[in-house]
């Protein structure tokens, strides 16, 4: 008996690193995460939708996908735009931080809605490129997904 294991690489996409995505296919990396809102790690920040659009172009005819952790803070109105990416973070949560109803009341459905809503937004910048929502929690996003 063996066992066989298949490991896979995979990168990031941050702001300003677009140009470096196809050496990384070549080199065999899978795909590419990218967060819409800070990620808690310094080195992993915030894609705005023009990162995004750059990575879809850069990307658009290479064999590999995208991935999103979709929340982002809504903008307040459509003359914000990307400039929530560096707003401050929402009140701290009320309720004990061990709490999951804590974790839950802290990232409404509308942070995940706005953030599929902007990638859907932008899919059509490169139409073959598979596009992937990773920890799909917001009911409300559902129908986003299907008319897609």
């Amino acid at each position: 008996n063996k066992c066989w294991v298949d490991v896979g690489f995979y990168g990031g996409i941050i702001p300003g690193n677009a140009g470096e995505l196809k050496a990384l296919v070549r080199a065999g990396v899978r795909g590419f995460k990218g967060f819409l809102i800070d990620s808690g790690v310094d080195e992993f920040p915030a894609v705005s939708s023009d990162d995004i659009a750059k990575a879809m172009a850069e990307l658009k005819d290479e064999e590999t996908f995208l991935m999103f952790h979709a929340e982002m803070i809504p903008p307040i109105a459509d003359s914000v735009g990307d400039a929530v990416q560096w707003s401050l973070p929402p009140l701290s949560p009320s309720g004990p931080l061990s709490s999951y109803s804590t974790f839950l009341a802290s990232r409404p459905p509308s942070f995940e809605t706005c953030a599929i809503s902007q990638i859907l937004s932008l899919a059509s910048l490169a139409p073959d490129l598979p596009l992937h929502i990773v920890h799909l929690s917001a009911i409300e996003a559902i129908p986003l997904l299907r008319q897609a």
